[in-house]
């Protein structure tokens, strides 16, 4: 290699001030003895030996750290805890294709290992989502549901009717631990509702009509044939775009299709079981019921009794109160 002459003179003589101290310099400049004749080893050998056995001490102290806490997971929690994270994380996948089975809440939401599942949903006091009122009431039928309700500081005022639309504490007494869910409903100013999951599942469900979709989910216990799914999801978009949120001229051509479903002249259900699809209750029948309440706009005389049908039901009837 070629050398380069020396910019800088070592040599070279600096006044140093009197008001200073000096200090010891922070590394040599002597040459590193680094052949076997030079000793068995330097001060700077033997730090960087006493860093490496540092190190390692702290290594070790953290392996050991991680084994007890693994054990004492297994101990507590059962084995398993290692898929919860992954199970959680299709709960979204599995209330979109599997809405209309659910033979256990463990089933759908994964293995929680005796803890309680909190529902927290943001809702909008000025369009309060009367679909998730009925699914809450259909959940404590079916599950040990905790309600509770709460008023984010975003809200200047609320009716007392909202505050106490889940019931408030009466009736539900006992620990936290001896329910399966907390459904927790707090009156803010969202633009739409929200509903998480849980502290562990990343994002939530947006969307009254999603919401509620989700919630039904973990109801029904009868499976539902490909077309009649089709059905259902339609008048679910159908009620939040066109007859909740669409214009005039929306709103009429979706209430004729309402009126032409309902018509026992062409309706496929019976008279006994007047649902808007197939013979049993459907998401669909909550959230166009819901959107028909929110509206209030005259309804046909055959959709009118189809709506005072639901209002026979304790859950539409509750979810309806708030309204009067």
């Amino acid at each position: 290699m070629y050398k380069v002459k020396q910019i800088y003179n070592e040599n070279l003589e600096l006044s140093v001030p009197t008001c200073m101290y000096k200090v010891k310099p922070a590394c040599s400049t002597a040459p590193l003895q680094t052949s076997p004749e030079s000793g068995s080893g330097t001060d700077s050998d033997e730090c960087l030996q006493a860093l490496e056995r540092r190190q390692d001490a702290i290594l070790e102290r953290l392996q050991a750290l991680q084994q007890d806490v693994q054990s004492l997971c297994q101990s507590v929690c059962g084995p398993g805890v290692d898929e919860e994270t992954s199970e959680r994380r299709e709960i979204i996948h599995k209330s979109a294709t599997n809405a209309m089975e659910a033979p256990s809440l463990e089933s759908i939401l994964g293995k929680h290992h005796g803890a309680v599942w909190d529902l927290v949903i943001n809702a909008n006091p000025a369009s309060p989502p009367l679909s998730l009122l009925v699914l809450y009431g259909l959940l404590k039928k079916r599950y040990r549901v905790l309600g509770n309700t709460h008023v984010h500081s975003s809200v200047r005022s609320i009716s007392s009717a909202l505050r106490s639309c889940l019931g408030g504490s009466m009736g539900q007494t006992g620990f936290r631990q001896e329910y399966q869910m907390v459904f927790t409903l707090i009156w803010k100013d969202v633009a739409h509702p929200e509903l998480r999951l849980g502290a562990t599942v990343a994002g939530p469900i947006e969307g009254e009509g999603n919401i509620a979709r989700f919630l039904f989910g973990l109801l029904s216990t009868c499976s539902q044939d490909p077309e009649q799914a089709t059905i259902v999801d339609t008048w679910v978009d159908r009620a939040t775009s066109h007859l909740l949120a669409g214009d005039a001229k929306r709103r009429a051509a979706a209430m004729r299709l309402l009126a032409e479903a309902l018509d026992p002249a062409s309706a496929m259900t019976t008279t006994e079981s007047s649902w808007l699809v197939g013979r049993q209750l459907s998401v669909a029948d909550i959230m166009v019921w819901s959107a028909l309440v929110h509206s209030g706009h005259p309804l046909p005389s055959t959709v009118s009794r189809w709506v005072q049908t639901c209002e026979t039901f304790p859950e539409f009837m509750s979810a309806r109160s708030i309204f009067d």
